[in-house]
């Protein structure tokens, strides 16, 4: 099943995700020296960019949070334990509300 989102609400992301990159981005490279640090020190360093190794240490995180999220009942995780999202707009790419999980809007 793929869930599909409003005209209006994929115009609002850009918003959205402007709203909080720049803390996001302040926030990584606060820690950036530590995850440097680790970087040098792990067996990675000689097969893989720090870029790469960053963007891993990146969804790890992103996997804590939303395991706190899920904790807090946020959000909720479904029963496989992960979700795949693909975001297009209602109506994009052939898609329409029968895959939606959601009222089409």
């Amino acid at each position: 099943m793929i869930s599909v989102v409003s005209q209006s609400d994929y115009a609002k992301l850009p918003d959205i995700t402007s709203s909080f990159s720049s803390d996001l981005l302040n926030l990584m490279n606060a820690y950036r020296p530590r995850i440097m640090a680790a970087y040098k020190a792990s067996t990675y360093a000689r097969n893989v960019s720090f870029q790469e190794y960053a963007l891993w240490w990146y969804h790890f995180c992103d996997a804590a949070v939303v395991g706190h999220l899920s904790d807090d009942e946020v959000i909720t995780v479904p029963d496989a334990g992960y979700a795949t999202m693909i975001v297009v707009p209602h109506g994009a790419a052939g898609l329409s509300s029968s895959h939606s999980t959601s009222p089409a809007k």
